[in-house]
Formats: C-alpha cells, sequence, structure tokens
C-alpha cells in the first residue's frame, strides 16, 4: 500500500487555520448530581439550570456514564417525574436530539412520552409507534419521524443509545441512530419550522397525570445543529473522538473510511483508508466544512455523476493507491489539546477510472 505521510506539523497547522468550532447546543443533561431539584445545562445555549418536580420517590438512579433521572410509570399508580427545562424552542431547519434510555418500569400499552409540553412538539413509544418511537410534529416535512425498531426491548437489557438528526440545511435528510449506527434514514420535504408557546418538558407529555416516560434517562442533548455521524458515534461509544462515512451514494464507486482507532488527541497512528481502482494517483480533500462547496463530480468526468462533492478544500493530499486498489493518508493527531472539537469533513477522487468517495467525518477530542 502506497501512503503519503502527513506530519504532525501539519496537522497543528490546520487545526491553526481552521474557522473556529461554534457550539449552538442548547441542552446537555448529564445528570451528574445524584440527588436534589437542580439539573446543570452543560450546553452554552440554554437556560444554565433546569428543574425536577414530580411523584416520584427519588428522581434519581445510576446512570450510563454516573448519575440519571428516572424514570416514571404510565400505568395506575402512575408516578412521574419531569424536568422542565426552562426552554421555549424555536427551530429552523436543522436539530438533534439524543440520549440514552434503559427500562425503568414496563410501558405497557400506554403512551410513554420523552419529551413535550411544547404544542403538539413530542417524542414517544406506544400508540401509532408501537414499540419504536415517533417524532412529531417539529414543522417540517414528512411530520412524523419515525423507526420501527423495538427500541422497548433493547432499554430492557440495557443502555441503549437514541439520536435524532434532522439536517435540512445539506443533506435533506432525517436520520435515526440507534447505539451510533444508522437505523433509518428519511428524506426530507421542509425542514425543521417551530416556534414553542411553552417550556419543554423532559419525562412526561403535557398532562402529568399519564403518558410520563417510563425509562431512565442519561446524557440528554438538544442542539439547533445536525450532528455529524462521529459525533453520534461518538456519543454513543462515550469515547471522546469519533468518525464515520457521510453523503454516501451507490454512484461514488470508491470508499473512504479509517483505521487505527478514533480520532482522538495523542492517536499518531489514525489515518484515512481509501479502497478504489487499483494502482491509481488519488486526491484527498480535508475539510474544516461541508456545505460550503458542494457539486456533482460529474462536472469533472461523466463516471462520477451522481456522487456528489461535499466538503470544502482548506488541505488536499495526493497518494496512490496499490496493486488491489488500497490507499492510505495518514492523519497523525498530537497530543495537542486545541485540537479538542475539531471536525474535518473528508472525500477522496480516484483518477483512474474516475471515482469518487464517500465523504468521511473525523470529530477529533
Amino acid at each position: 500500500m502506497r501512503t503519503l505521510t502527513l506530519c504532525a506539523a501539519a496537522v497543528l497547522a490546520i487545526a491553526a487555520t481552521a474557522p473556529a468550532q461554534t457550539s449552538p447546543d442548547i441542552l446537555h443533561y448529564r445528570f451528574l448530581t445524584g440527588s436534589g431539584t437542580s439539573v446543570i445545562n452543560f450546553a452554552p445555549g440554554g437556560p444554565k439550570t433546569a428543574t425536577i418536580s414530580g411523584t416520584v420517590t427519588n428522581a434519581w438512579t445510576t446512570g450510563k456514564s454516573n448519575n440519571a433521572l428516572r424514570g416514571g410509570s404510565n400505568q395506575a399508580p402512575i408516578t412521574n417525574n419531569t424536568v422542565n427545562t426552562g426552554w421555549t424552542p424555536t427551530l429552523k431547519d436543522d436539530f438533534t436530539v439524543a440520549w440514552f434510555m434503559n427500562q425503568e418500569t414496563a410501558p405497557g400499552t400506554a403512551l410513554s412520552y420523552l419529551f413535550s409540553g411544547v404544542g403538539s412538539f413530542r417524542c414517544f413509544t406506544n400508540g401509532v409507534a408501537g414499540k419504536g418511537l415517533y417524532l412529531r410534529a417539529y414543522g417540517g416535512t414528512p411530520a412524523d419521524i419515525t423507526t420501527a425498531t423495538d427500541i422497548q426491548a433493547l432499554a430492557l437489557t440495557g443502555w441503549v443509545h437514541i439520536a435524532f438528526v434532522v439536517d435540512w440545511t445539506k443533506s435533506k435528510t432525517a436520520t435515526i441512530y440507534i447505539n451510533g449506527k444508522v437505523d433509518k434514514v428519511t428524506p426530507l420535504t421542509a425542514g425543521a419550522n417551530l416556534t414553542g408557546t411553552t417550556n419543554m418538558l423532559i419525562g412526561q407529555h403535557t398532562s402529568a397525570t399519564g403518558s410520563t416516560w417510563t425509562y431512565n434517562t442519561d446524557e440528554f442533548r438538544f442542539s439547533n445543529r445536525a450532528a455529524s455521524p462521529g459525533e453520534i458515534a461518538a456519543w454513543a461509544a462515550e469515547t471522546p473522538a469519533g468518525d464515520g462515512p457521510y453523503n454516501v451514494a451507490a454512484a461514488c464507486g470508491a470508499t473512504l473510511s479509517s483505521k487505527n482507532g478514533p480520532p482522538s488527541i495523542g492517536n499518531m497512528t489514525y489515518q484515512y483508508a481509501l479502497k478504489g481502482s487499483a494502482a491509481s494517483p488519488f486526491a484527498t480533500s480535508i475539510g474544516f466544512q461541508r456545505g460550503l462547496i458542494v457539486f456533482d463530480l460529474g462536472v469533472l468526468n461523466g463516471a462520477m455523476t451522481g456522487c456528489a462533492w461535499d466538503s470544502s478544500l482548506d488541505l488536499v493530499l495526493g497518494a496512490a493507491t496499490d496493486a488491489n486498489g488500497d490507499g492510505a493518508v495518514p492523519l497523525p493527531i498530537p497530543n495537542d489539546a486545541s485540537l479538542a472539537g475539531l471536525n474535518l469533513w473528508s472525500q477522496s477522487v480516484v483518477l483512474i477510472n474516475w471515482q469518487g468517495s464517500n465523504g468521511f467525518n473525523s470529530y477529533i477530542n
């Protein structure tokens, strides 16, 4: 396999010239304290604390990472455990909601709501959702983002990570992830468009007398942006870094992935792995943004028609594949805390037989 070495100094140069990483996250409840009625919000965009109320005797339980919010019961005697976030959502175009859940009490067949209190915008299981999940009335089209995967069975056996990502700005899709892996992708014809009039509540519907969330909840996040595949993988794995493909199309022909562990700070063996035509030069672009430069690679060569380019051209590296079609671009990541939170959006073009690759996102932390 032929490779192109990228020295650590070059990675530092990349970080120095990269645009600042914004963090418009609204809510991130880690439920660390394990006592009391105040919940710290670790995200910068929303109210600094939220308030727990309800009829559950002990609002706290053992969490995925530390402590967690205990679930209630939606069956007699009904109990609820509610977090009033103090945040009245206004959503436009993109958002992400993600959390860990496991079963506290059996949900039966009665409706069980993770969050609501914001007009009709809500997330629930049972009812029309069956044993899956519905995210409803966020203002986009289709109005319901759903999965039929039996999350109740998964949550009965242990902690399961769920994420809904609405990405209208770039991919025009809603993606549901379960344990960091894509569960379902739904094409969108309109993005989020919601102006709330009341605070978002976690753990119940608008009424405290029923439809409460029967699952313990940990690491609840809500962002007014579409989180990257790498971020979702990192959140689900509880690792400080993650990576994964995006912008996948069969027409691309070549595939881009990674080797040697997650893109964590200090991982000097991290590298991109390309699979394409044998013994061919290829170019790999490492970008700090996606959506800035978007076009069909068919404009370069008709053989790549249908393969979309979606990565900024901040750094372009050249190498060649070997006789098996394997190529590598080492990307050693120094032990430098200033790289934390850096998102890299990368794609490749194989210059013989003209193949494009999927995009590949690396979230350094």
